[in-house]
């Protein structure tokens, strides 16, 4: 089979039945009912997972970023879910029979991801594609990878998934696509 098994099972390949995911992101604007309402519609319109973002105000922009835009800190922070709110949120996935992801931006919420949230693939943000050194951490997990290429258009794109597999080309790492479904 060309592609990958994720860890809840689910087969990411050429003629596979497709692996749908609902984006949160930050949709919830900070609140854990809405959250668990997006879980909710989620499941009963059968995706299989939904996915959050896992970054801080720590994690997401540098000191020199909020010097110079200090109401966005604020936002982040508003905007953010604790680590303790997105394992109360992994929970409800589980209790809904979806799988919980989130993407990481920071090497302790990859692992808060894989060792307490136990997601079934990490997804690697478009504007970490080139973060050699963050992918080699990640891929040193040993655990499924999602790559996806929106913002990555320097040329670099093409290494993050050899980096991710710990400089080899991985056999658990795939490229994805993001299609955003509005009414």
């Amino acid at each position: 089979m060309s592609g990958i098994v994720l860890n809840d099972g689910a087969a990411l390949a050429n003629y596979e039945k497709p692996y749908f995911v609902a984006e949160v992101n930050s949709s919830h604007n900070g609140n854990v009912d809405v959250a668990r309402q997006m879980i909710d519609a989620a499941a009963d319109a059968g995706c299989d997972c939904v996915k959050f973002q896992s970054w801080s105000a720590k994690s997401l922009y540098s000191r020199t970023y909020y010097k110079k835009n200090p109401i966005a800190e604020r936002f982040v922070k508003k905007l953010s879910l604790t680590p303790a709110q997105l394992k109360e949120m992994a929970d409800h996935c589980a209790s809904r029979g979806v799988s919980f992801s989130s993407t990481p931006y920071s090497e302790e919420e990859v692992d808060f991801l894989t060792e307490d949230c136990h997601v079934p693939f990490i997804k690697i943000a478009s504007m970490e594609i080139n973060n050699l050194g963050f992918l080699r951490y990640i891929g040193a997990k040993k655990h499924p990878v999602c790559a996806v290429y929106g913002h990555g258009r320097d040329g670099r794109s093409g290494k993050s998934s050899t980096y991710a597999g710990g400089n080899r080309k991985p056999p658990n790492c795939t490229a994805t696509l993001c299609v955003n479904l509005s009414r």
